[in-house]
């Protein structure tokens, strides 16, 4: 999966980032899972094994760098899935300090999902999307931040799977 996202602060400010994610089973319930990201001014590589317990559920960990003075960098993380409903959260760890995010999506109707996000230095809010073939547009257009009181924030991204 390649993906782009882009988060609007209350300014009209965007941050833009590019990632991918991949995770692939073997023919027990381990695999290999790698996650990179990209933005303006920080970037992270990690990898590590991947569990898959149930053929609706995925469990990774992995261990690798980022770009900070401590660039260690550990993250969990735990997806639920079928056709209709995900459930996706990550957290992570390391020396530019403590991250997650939690992404809940229901399918409700052709090509059209309703759910909730919640990301670290972001906000909690509503999430859409719509999906066409292997693309999928997701929007949350508001969030609130909970960290920074009276702050809301947007986010919108762009996911295409291969």
């Amino acid at each position: 999966m390649v993906a782009s996202q882009n988060v609007v602060n209350s300014k009209g400010e965007i941050t833009p980032s590019m990632w991918t994610t991949m995770s692939k089973k073997y023919e027990s319930d381990v695999g290999f899972y790698a996650w990179f990201l990209a933005g303006k001014s920080w970037g992270e590589a990690l990898v590590g094994p991947a569990f898959f317990p149930k053929k609706w559920m995925e469990i990774d960990l992995a261990v690798g760098l980022e770009s900070d003075k401590n660039p260690q960098r550990f993250q969990g993380q735990l997806w639920m899935g079928n056709d209709n409903s995900s459930f996706l959260t990550a957290f992570e760890y390391g020396g530019s300090g403590f991250w997650f995010v939690a992404e809940g999506n229901r399918k409700v109707g052709s090509g059209v999902g309703l759910g909730f996000r919640m990301q670290r230095f972001v906000g909690v809010g509503p999430r859409v999307e719509f999906v066409s073939g292997k693309s999928k547009f997701w929007a949350s257009p508001i969030m609130w931040d909970t960290e920074h009181k009276n702050a809301t924030n947007s986010m919108f991204g762009l996911t295409f799977t291969p």
